[in-house]
């Protein structure tokens, strides 16, 4: 059964420097401006008033939905990892956001902040990784004061479609893939280690756990866009991005490889695939995925290569 598999997963640390520069640049460009400016309004997120970001990370929070708080607001940032409070903290005061910013530690299961004590709960990509999301909800809840809100940034990578220039895979080919990755996902969620998926499941959760006036809501753009000729700074940051991945990609030992397919195979199995499956699956996948990559390398140099994928970022809302 799938509890008895034995994990090779390592959890991510996104203290270390690597890691730390991939959030930082994953989120540059995430949200529009004025449709930031939207979201305030509509959560209630304003001068005078309390939030806490769970999960909080590097804070990127803090400095998206800061600015609105000033001058007499609060921002309390939650986080189990000392590093990443560290380096939050020292981004505050760089910011001379100091005053207005406070930093603590703590997990989502169990916020080390009293009862009805802040205005908005808030978490952004985080119920995605725990194994029990619906118990943070219920600890957003706990912190919320009444009629305050409580906001949910969560993704679902199972809704995402897209489409590019170099290659348009024949319609068996698609769905091979995303009963390929389905059971990767499903996998995960049943071991316990996150659901990817779980954006549309936001509401419910909310509903069922008493909150009211629901809103679901999502991101104004697209999932991922590179439009030649690339020339804005989020383009350029984008294919930037794009190629470094690529090249680690085609950079990868024989070590890491091994280990990426162990780790896929114990998660498909654990979705309700077979060993046989899973390895004509990614027999067929590596080959097509290496010409793919190599073509899409070249053509971006040239500035050719288009693409659109959608991958819906959720705003989920709830008033207590």
């Amino acid at each position: 059964m799938a509890r008895n598999r034995k994990s090779t997963k390592k959890r991510v640390d996104w203290s270390d420097k690597e890691h730390a520069e991939a959030l930082i640049e994953q989120r540059k460009f995430l949200w529009d401006e004025d449709y930031v400016e939207l979201l305030a309004r509509r959560i209630g997120i304003k001068p005078g008033k309390t939030i806490a970001d769970i999960g909080c990370g590097l804070g990127y929070l803090s400095y998206t939905y800061g600015k609105f708080l000033e001058p007499k607001g609060r921002y309390i940032g939650v986080d189990v990892n000392k590093k990443l409070l560290h380096m939050a903290r020292k981004a505050a005061a760089r910011r001379k956001m100091g005053k207005l910013f406070r930093f603590v530690q703590g997990g989502a299961l169990s916020i080390p902040l009293e009862d009805e004590s802040v205005d908005v709960a808030m978490c952004q990509t985080l119920l995605m990784h725990l194994k029990e999301p619906e118990s943070a909800v219920k600890e957003m809840i706990r912190i919320t004061k009444k009629r305050g809100k409580v906001v949910a940034f969560e993704p679902s990578w199972e809704a995402g479609v897209g489409w590019n220039n170099l290659r348009e895979p024949p319609i068996k080919e698609r769905l091979e893939d995303l009963e390929f990755l389905s059971r990767i996902w499903e996998g995960q969620k049943r071991l316990g280690e996150g659901d990817v998926r779980i954006g549309e499941r936001v509401p419910y959760l909310f509903m069922r756990n008493g909150l009211k006036k629901i809103q679901a809501l999502k991101n104004n753009k697209v999932g991922w866009a590179l439009i030649p000729p690339y020339d804005t700074p989020e383009l350029k940051q984008r294919i930037k991005m794009t190629l470094s991945s690529l090249e680690k990609q085609k950079n990868k030992t024989s070590g890491e490889k091994r280990k990426e397919y162990l780790e896929g195979k114990r998660c498909y199995m654990a979705g309700g695939g077979d060993a046989e499956s899973y390895k004509q699956a990614v027999r067929r996948r590596t080959g097509r995925f290496q010409r793919y990559n190599e073509g899409m390398m070249k053509m971006i140099r040239k500035e050719r290569f288009y693409s659109v994928s959608t991958g819906p970022f959720y705003v989920i809302i709830g008033e207590k």
